[in-house]
């Protein structure tokens, strides 16, 4: 645990009490504080409807601590990346997935681009080049995918695969090095791409795609076994209504970039779930391979 909130007079506050909790990775890329705030302000207005008062908000550092704080009881609902909830499924009473509507899969399709003026054909290729990684929420499983298309190839894994990879925590600076022939192949996820080339439509056209993923989701909501019901539910419909009331857009705007959220089927994780049981048995049967290659090959392309 590395940091937290608690009423200051929580035995005054008549209603539910509801402990809620997140885990530091929900916050990469993004302000912590800024966050912190807008989710406790929206929690407490809805609350108030319900009857149900925020008694504490915590920031795990470690997901195993997250799972026996809701076995405990001391947590009533965290909000989790699909990786870390997958780790701690087991102490988790129910969980649920959110995404934009009008989309055929929720979640994050990952892109591996490169320039189009690149000679590489194949991932093979991509040996002693430098990758920019974008480093964000949203591809908290970008890594994992990448790592499970190389190893299936007979490829090293990417840390070892690339002469550098670079993390960015802007979309912006993980792209543009390609674009400007700086870095050979950048990783990013497709629907942010998608909105770079809107504002530069020359990106879509001097960057190609090299390899995609399928949608995974990325990020649930987990409820412990002795969660309120009433609290739950709240929290669920507040999720659904963020969209009607300023501090809801305020929130989507933080994590998620949306308009607003609907629910999906929970059968919706395994894709993930399949992902990481297979990333797990190919780093037991492949070997620690590395790039032969020992310094980063020039530069080719750009501008």
């Amino acid at each position: 645990m590395v940091a937290g909130w608690t009423a200051e007079s929580p035995r005054e506050n008549s209603g539910i009490p509801f402990r809620f909790g997140f885990t530091t990775r929900m916050f990469r890329g993004i302000n912590e504080n800024d966050g912190r705030a807008a989710i406790k302000l929206y929690i407490e207005a809805v609350g108030k409807e319900r009857g149900v008062v925020l008694e504490s908000m915590t920031t795990f550092d470690g997901v195993r601590d997250v799972g026996k704080a809701l076995r405990n009881g001391e947590l009533d609902a965290v909000s989790v990346t699909t990786d870390d909830y997958l780790r701690i499924s087991g102490d988790v009473a129910s969980v649920h997935v959110f995404d934009e509507p009008n989309r055929s899969e929720p979640g994050e399709e990952y892109v591996l681009l490169i320039h189009r003026s690149s000679t590489v054909t194949n991932l093979a290729g991509l040996e002693g080049r430098v990758l920019m990684e974008y480093d964000n929420l949203r591809t908290s499983l970008a890594r994992m995918w990448l790592d499970v298309l190389f190893l299936e190839q007979g490829l090293p894994r990417a840390e070892n695969l690339f002469a550098k990879v670079i993390p960015e925590r802007k979309l912006s600076l993980t792209v543009l090095p390609v674009f400007f022939g700086k870095a050979q192949a950048c990783l990013v996820t497709r629907r942010g791409f998608a909105t770079m080339v809107e504002l530069n439509p020359q990106l879509g056209k001097d960057l190609r795609e090299l390899a995609v993923s399928p949608a995974y989701v990325v990020t649930v909501m987990c409820f412990g076994p002795k969660a309120s019901s009433t609290a739950k539910a709240m929290v669920l419909e507040g999720i659904l209504r963020l969209h009607e009331q300023p501090r809801g857009q305020q929130l989507l705007t933080i994590f998620q970039g949306g308009e607003r959220l609907i629910d999906y089927p929970v059968s919706f994780l395994e894709r993930a779930r399949t992902l990481r049981q297979r990333h797990a048995e190919l780093l037991k049967k492949a070997p620690i391979l590395k790039s032969s290659r020992q310094t980063a090959l020039p530069t080719e392309g750009g501008r």
